[in-house]
């Protein structure tokens, strides 16, 4: 049988989680993502 997870390996269970983890950042993980959306890594180019 197939499911239909988007992650391979994973269950409604774990995707649930990681579904509540992404939605509530602590502050210093929103200002991580916050940089890569905007392409700011810090790197001397």
């Amino acid at each position: 049988m197939k499911n239909n997870y988007k992650i391979r390996g994973t269950n409604q269970k774990v995707e649930k989680v990681a579904r509540k983890l992404r939605k509530n950042l602590t502050p210093t993980e929103a200002d991580l993502w916050e940089k890569f959306r905007n392409k700011v890594y810090g790197l001397a180019t």
